[in-house]
């Protein structure tokens, strides 16, 4: 049975869906640096060695769930929504400050809804039922 898992060839759907959420990725550090750099020093609700912290955490995080989606477990497509709907909630805040991280915050939550989009469709089904999803 395994053999036959291994055999199942990743479709370009999770290929498209890994390189949206290294998109959104890269977008989410770069909107962290500039909103960092805006706020002005008092106005920081918490210390700089606490906010890289947390920036760090929910960047392996996503590292995380890139990895395995990458290898096809099923729960972290579940997990990314649950993750994503957050988000959304978040970046509405964003929408109304500065206007290039608004922008960016947009293209981060598009690549994380193509991202979603492509990991739920038909042929990224049948990469995740083909994967075991204990791991």
């Amino acid at each position: 049975m395994e053999s036959v898992r291994s055999q199942v060839e990743r479709p370009p759907q999770i290929r498209g869906a890994t390189l949206l959420l290294g998109t959104s990725l890269a977008l989410g550090i770069v909107c962290f640096v500039l909103e960092w750099q805006r706020t002005p020093s008092a106005l920081q609700p918490t210390s700089p060695l606490l906010a890289l912290t947390v920036a760090l955490l929910l960047s392996a995080l996503l590292v995380f769930v890139i990895y395995k989606v990458w290898v096809g477990r099923s729960w972290v497509r579940f997990a990314y929504l649950v993750i994503f709907l957050i988000g959304v909630y978040d970046a509405l805040e964003v929408f109304q400050t500065f206007l290039i991280i608004a922008v960016l915050t947009l293209g981060e939550l598009l690549s994380q809804l193509g991202a979603l989009y492509l990991v739920f469709s038909p042929p990224g089904n049948v990469w995740f039922r083909a994967r075991p999803s204990y791991t």
